[in-house]
């Protein structure tokens, strides 16, 4: 098929038809991709991600014309490049389900320095270019995307590219660790401009980072009340994408609330959608997802192949943030059998890749993970650093259910370092806070956490174990900042 294909175009340019017949070919590739921009986030889309999909490489040809014309006069190279800008502006989101997302940023870029259009499919393009970069946590790419997306957004009077962007903005606060009323006020901005335009599906999709906050606040109900509404407006739409993203945040309520059962058919429903439209990402997140039921579940065999299998996904798309993740899971699965060394290279992996994307939650993931490794294997110096480290950098972003974890983790290194009443004070501290929050332990936890607290009771005595422990709580119900100075304290500090 080569050897014909460049025969035709041989003989095509010797009867000088070549330009000609590139440009009908472009252009009609042009008249696909805009007609499909809308259909892929309708009732059609698992149909047309396949026609686009087979399409792709006659669309990549189409590109390739449009853009890299560098010897033509200028009014030819401007229409050729806009063309290239149209074309890119309704395929991002194709690029990002089926995974071409380094590609995709490449044909994007090409087209926003090749073209000089200011107008909504200008905007459209960058918001495709800023959101594949946050896809492969690239922020800080990202977030100059989306302040130029937002500022041609206000002088063109598009206002449906002002509600996008400031939408995807907090894709960017949420890897970097912004406050969380710096987040919200984003959505929220958003949310009014959809409002104001009518846009089901834009109320819709802000709904959802609204729900996740208020997961993040412990605020159960809200948060289900919110997804679910969400849930309600994408099958309005027939949306299967984000009914299968709507799903996948009801099982995150589910899951946080030790409810695995539910959890996991979440799950399994929204991975059978993500399967359905060959989303890579949405299937690999999935899979981190059931491992992690998994491994709280007791199965480590199947959490270790859920983890595993998630990996490959991420690798294909260049999601370095979001595999740091399911390095973490499987180094929690390595700690859960007694492999600690395993835990250690893993959680080492991890952390370097969080910090290498600069995102803060999942630095402090994995310094929670070799926090416990070092402490299993005895290195208590290490641990403790390790551990007071991950703690002030959770107070840092208000992740209470993660500080809560950091101080329990501590109060088991105070024991192994031969301090029971500490320990008696931090899990008193830790438990109160839990109670407090309404954050019950994960089921994976559990059993580390009852040896720890059951051998602090034996070495201490009932008595002044239930004092120490009634001390700690008292601590945190009268001033709860105590507990943190007392967890980041030196071991020889008494309160």
């Amino acid at each position: 098929l080569e050897t014909i294909r460049q025969y035709a175009h041989g003989k095509c340019h010797e009867n000088g038809k070549i330009e000609s017949l590139c440009k009908h070919h472009r252009d009609w590739y042009l008249d696909f991709v805009e007609c499909a921009e809308a259909e892929l986030q309708g009732a059609n889309q698992v149909a047309w991600l396949e026609k686009v999909e087979s399409e792709h490489d006659n669309i990549r040809a189409a590109l390739r014309w449009s853009l890299q014309r560098q010897n033509l006069d200028e009014g030819l190279r401007s229409e050729d490049a806009d063309s290239g800008l149209r074309m890119v502006s309704a395929l991002w989101r194709f690029w990002d389900t089926r995974g071409y997302v380094s590609e995709g940023r490449k044909w994007l870029e090409c087209a926003l320095e090749s073209s000089n259009l200011q107008s909504a499919v200008r905007v459209k393009a960058l918001i495709g270019a800023g959101y594949l970069a946050v896809r492969q946590s690239d922020g800080s790419r990202g977030q100059k995307l989306f302040d130029e997306s937002l500022k041609l957004s206000h002088e063109i009077g598009y206002k449906p590219g002002v509600a996008e962007t400031l939408f995807c903005m907090h894709y960017v606060a949420e890897m970097e660790g912004w406050a969380s009323e710096k987040k919200e006020a984003l959505i929220k901005e958003s949310l009014s401009v959809w409002r104001e335009l009518g846009d089901e599906r834009g109320i819709a999709t802000a709904l959802g980072p609204l729900a996740a906050m208020a997961l993040d606040r412990l605020d159960y109900q809200q948060a289900t009340d919110r997804f679910e509404e969400s849930l309600e407006l994408f099958r309005g739409l027939s949306d299967e994408r984000e009914i299968a993203g709507a799903l996948w945040n009801l099982g995150e309520v589910a899951r946080r609330q030790c409810n695995y059962t539910s959890a996991e058919a979440h799950y399994q429903e929204s991975l059978a959608l993500y399967e359905m439209l060959k989303d890579k990402h949405g299937v690999a997140t999935q899979l981190c997802c059931l491992g992690e039921v998994a491994r709280n579940q007791k199965d480590i065999n199947k959490a270790r192949k859920f983890f595993e299998d998630s990996i490959p996904l991420f690798e294909d798309i260049g999601d370095k943030g979001c595999k740091a993740f399911a390095l973490a899971g499987l180094g929690l699965v390595a700690h859960d059998c007694g492999e600690q060394e395993r835990a250690v290279e893993l959680g080492e992996e991890s952390e370097a890749a969080f910090r290498e994307v600069e995102w803060k939650v999942g630095v402090a993931f994995a310094l929670d993970l070799l926090g416990r490794a070092y402490c299993s294997l005895g290195d208590l110096k290490r641990a403790n650093q390790l551990l007071k480290d991950g703690l002030s950098l959770s107070s840092q972003i208000g992740y209470e259910s993660l500080q809560v974890s950091f101080v329990e983790n501590l109060a088991t290194a105070a024991l192994a370092g031969g301090d029971p009443k500490r320990a008696a004070r931090l899990f008193g501290a830790a438990q109160a806070w839990r109670e407090a929050i309404n954050t019950p332990m994960p089921h994976g936890d559990r059993s580390e956490y009852d040896n720890s607290v059951g051998e602090t009771c034996e070495k201490l005595g009932e008595g002044m174990f239930v004092q120490a422990w009634k001390v700690g709580a008292e601590m945190f119900n009268v001033e709860p900042e105590k507990v943190i100075h007392l967890a980041l304290s030196p071991i020889d500090t008494h309160y």
